[in-house]
């Protein structure tokens, strides 16, 4: 059964993360930094911003600056932001209608912190849908550790047993599986990878399948 879900925000249930990491390799392009790619896929995709930091300075030593990086990363991001906007991942809505009909709690566990979460949440009109929301400045350690998805179910009661964990990064799947929860793999721009691939509850293509999953083991 299927009675919880938490859900990442990035990637997952908005079409962001192509933004997010199309800042962070224009910015690395800027400071003349290479092998970004990798280095964004491998680690800093659903990171906080304190593990990105310190892979900076794991790859490229004295040549960066990571917080005047993150500066510059941050605010590219934003005005991709306001130029092109938020959109939902398709079946956003449908999906969190079908969980609000089916009565089971749902919660947000993000890296974003939590001022700009929340007003991506509001501005994107789903706030309403969840009973809580986690950020990565309300846990000591950040995604891959489970720390958010142990706060977010604690805030809505869920049995991790019970529990799905929508995520589109490595890092969050690593932390669903390690919070005893059930990972489900969402696509967004890189498939997971294949230390945890063993360990996902599913694989979807889109939220939409979700819908078909709870339908399935919940025998609707």
């Amino acid at each position: 059964m299927i009675k919880y879900a938490i859900f990442d925000m990035d990637g997952t249930l908005f079409d962001t993360e192509e933004k997010f990491r199309r800042s962070w390799l224009v910015t690395s392009q800027k400071y003349g930094l290479e092998n970004a790619e990798r280095v964004y896929d491998e680690g800093v995709a659903g990171a906080p911003a304190a593990a990105a930091k310190q892979l900076l300075r794991e790859n490229y030593g004295d040549r960066v600056d990571p917080d005047a990086f993150f500066l510059e990363r941050v605010m590219l991001t934003l005005k991709y932001f306001e130029t092109e906007g938020i959109p939902h991942k398709a079946g956003c809505v449908e999906l969190l209608e079908f969980l609000r009909e089916q009565k089971i709690p749902c919660a947000i566990a993000t890296s974003t912190p939590r001022r700009i979460a929340e007003k991506n949440i509001r501005a994107a009109g789903i706030y309403e849908y969840f009973d809580a929301i986690v950020t990565g400045d309300m846990v000591e350690r950040g995604k891959p550790a489970p720390d958010i998805f142990i706060k977010a179910g604690q805030m809505i009661g869920a049995v991790p047993e019970q529990t799905i964990v929508a995520e589109d990064s490595n890092n969050g799947l690593r932390g669903a599986y390690a919070a005893k929860m059930k990972p489900v793999f969402v696509f967004d721009i890189q498939k997971p990878a294949e230390d945890i691939r063993e360990h996902l509850y599913a694989e979807c293509n889109s939220l939409f399948d979700i819908i078909e999953l709870v339908k399935r083991e919940n025998n609707i």
